[in-house]
């Protein structure tokens, strides 16, 4: 925000590693919906090189007056221009031919500055075809903005920060040429509520080529669907589908004589006669047990696609009957990952293919992973964060705890095998990377505290209660840089 004050300033040793500061602003200003309960807060970053992280917010009761720097500084946020920082562009979308707004339009915003394009947001006209888009004037070299509907043709807008951004646009739209046709599943039994999204190559207003996208088409209880969202002449059309229950699919545009899969051709189109299937896919099910064949409820089986967590994955929440079922799956390679309340989570690769028998899943009782939190002087630290999202090198696991006023966390349901997490609290340096085992005996963490930090580095330690060492399997620890801090027996 424009009147943020910068409250703290320093470094750490991950800010140093990539030559950067940190910094910690404070900001107030006087709730913009006062007669309205606010239940949530976005929060967005105007700059592509800033990363930020929300620290806390506090909230005065209705009538208080703060006072001291509170008070100048919510003043300062009511006389500051926000205008030099933000403003805001309103974009009207109309038919050409009769100039009614246009509803349930799609505009797809992309913004440049000294770093280059960046997506800037997914707006949706509203029924009086409006869509406004916040913007910071100072930042911008490039507003460009693509539209893509059902009923007309897409089009792209470019707006350079030397002609000024305009407050207001009018964006006309034309009717295209209507197509059509069916969504089937294998047994030729019409698909309904499946999503097409229309892809073309279209040319902007200033004669480059791009690639345009429809809005979101839907089809109805027959299976039909139709769209006047292309030229007279198109070519090149290509067709996503997508529902829950199937397997998504994509057709081109080509001769019905081809002789290749998964194409439509024109005069089916135009006709709306064209026929585009969807296949069911495989299935995963399976029931999850414990260790006497109970079955469990309330469990969460998660099917994973691929190393890192951003890639596909898919959750089923386990009702009273203990069994899980995945659809719409396409064969290859998987994990699964089966969590519930009081047991060890269980994890296993897994080989998708259409001999794949039910699954049965039966859970461990949970480890015991005790631990303890302390500063160089060894006094317990309260409220640190402990995080786990790695087990047996899997990146999507995810488990976290807080440490209590004795600097103390436990987990009741930790898995065998190793598992790696970070520590954190404001005030001290970040630990990741560090791989415990579960083993019954407290161990401890050592935080370094930013404030008694010397010139001197020292590697965080790791110890269990009393310096004992008892007998047991090996534990590494690991710090932030990957390197291997001490051997413990645990």
């Amino acid at each position: 925000m424009p009147t943020a004050q910068v409250a703290w300033t320093g470094t750490s040793q991950e800010s140093d590693l990539q030559d950067a500061s940190l910094r910690l602003f404070r900001t107030s200003f006087m709730g913009p919906l006062p007669d309205e309960e606010i239940k949530t807060l976005d929060i967005v970053t105007f700059f592509s090189e800033a990363m930020y992280a929300l620290v806390a917010i506090s909230v005065d009761e209705s009538g208080a007056t703060p006072a001291g720097k509170d008070s100048d500084l919510t003043a300062a946020a009511q006389e500051t221009n926000e205008s030099v920082w933000r403003k805001e562009m309103t974009v009207r979308l109309v038919d050409t031919a009769d100039g009614k707004p246009l509803a349930g339009v799609v505009v797809k915003a992309m913004a440049k500055d000294q770093n280059g394009m960046m997506q800037w947001g997914s707006y949706t006209s509203d029924a009086e075809g409006r869509v406004d888009i916040d913007y910071p004037p100072n930042r911008l070299s490039l507003l460009q903005l693509q539209v893509g509907a059902r009923e007309h043709l897409p089009i792209r807008s470019t707006s350079p920060a030397s002609n000024g951004f305009p407050a207001e646009l009018t964006v006309k739209l034309q009717r295209g040429t209507n197509i059509g046709g069916t969504v089937r599943d294998t047994e030729g039994k019409p698909v309904a509520g499946a999503q097409i999204l229309i892809n073309s190559v279209a040319r902007d207003l200033a004669g480059e080529f791009y690639l345009a996208e429809s809005a979101p088409l839907f089809t109805d209880r027959d299976g039909r669907w139709s769209a006047s969202c292309v030229p007279t002449n198109f070519t090149k059309l290509t067709f996503s589908l997508s529902h829950s229950n199937f397997v998504t699919a994509e057709y081109d545009q080509a001769p019905s004589d081809s002789g290749t899969p998964y194409v439509v051709a024109a005069e089916d189109l135009l006709a709306r006669t064209a026929v585009m299937e969807l296949a069911a896919g495989l299935e995963v099910e399976g029931t999850v047990t414990d260790e006497t064949g109970k079955l469990l409820a309330n469990a969460e089986v998660t099917l994973a696609f691929g190393a890192r967590s951003s890639e596909s994955q898919k959750t089923f929440a386990i009702a009273g009957d203990g069994r899980f079922r995945f659809r719409a799956l396409e064969p290859g390679e998987g994990s699964l990952l089966v969590e519930a309340t009081g047991f060890a989570p269980y994890l296993s690769d897994l080989k998708i293919d259409p001999d794949m028998k039910p699954l049965r899943v039966a859970l461990k009782k949970g480890m015991m992973l005790r631990g303890r939190v302390v500063d160089q002087e060894t006094k317990p630290v309260k409220g640190a964060s402990i995080a786990v999202w790695s087990w047996n090198g899997r990146p999507w696991f995810n488990w976290r705890a807080e440490t209590d006023e004795l600097g103390r966390f436990q987990w009741e349901s930790a898995p065998e095998g190793t598992v790696r997490c970070s520590v954190s609290k404001p005030g001290f340096d970040l630990l990741r990377h560090w791989d415990l085992t579960a083993c019954g005996d407290e161990v401890t963490l050592t935080l370094s505290s930013r404030a008694a930090a010397t010139a001197t580095a020292t590697a965080p330690a790791i110890r269990f209660a009393g310096n004992a060492k008892p007998p047991g399997p090996a534990l590494t620890a690991i710090s932030h840089f990957d390197r291997p801090i001490r051997r413990a027996k645990c």
